[in-house]
């Protein structure tokens, strides 16, 4: 019984964390108030006071050699991973190929991957980027590459003199 008689009160212990608690509150208006925290008037906050700017596309050809050119057959993978939110993040990408007979496959939020089309002659294909900020505003961009056809790969090929055929042997 003792021990009891030498620790306060419950009553005198919950009004001191009710002190305290009042005191941190009040310090922390203090504190709020002095940095000018409390909004209104010539503060010098950017929050809110963005200039809503769209965001900036920017397409990438991954796999294209020169010039964008890539083999048939070649996967190839097209990306807006450099396109500019300015203000707000960029949160999604659609693609569109000119060509309905190539098929986008998605790879990221903003990657996809085609295999390039045969072809018999060098032929240009084009591809639209649409990327979306976090207020819905769009831009838009299109990147064009040209598929060439790809070499006979039974072919035999002459090195140093020597005729080699597809799988690296002689032709003795």
């Amino acid at each position: 019984m003792r021990e009891w008689e030498t620790v306060a009160s419950w009553g005198e212990v919950v009004r001191g964390v009710i002190s305290l608690r009042a005191g941190v509150f009040v310090t922390g208006a203090t504190i709020l108030a002095a940095c000018g925290g409390g909004g209104g008037g010539g503060g010098l906050s950017d929050v809110g006071d963005q200039n809503d700017l769209p965001p900036v596309a920017a397409a990438t050809v991954i796999g294209g050699g020169n010039g964008n050119t890539v083999r048939s057959g070649s996967v190839v993978l097209l990306t807006t991973k450099d396109s500019d939110g300015q203000d707000s993040p960029i949160l999604r990408t659609t693609w569109q190929a000119e060509d309905p007979s190539v098929l986008l496959q998605e790879r990221t939020a903003n990657t996809v991957a085609f295999e390039a089309p045969n072809v018999t002659q060098p032929t240009d294909f084009s591809f639209t980027a649409t990327v979306f900020d976090a207020e819905d505003q769009t831009d838009t961009v299109t990147v064009t590459l040209t598929v060439i056809p790809a070499q006979d790969l039974d072919k035999f090929l002459t090195v140093d003199g020597a005729a080699v055929g597809a799988l690296g042997g002689t032709g003795a």
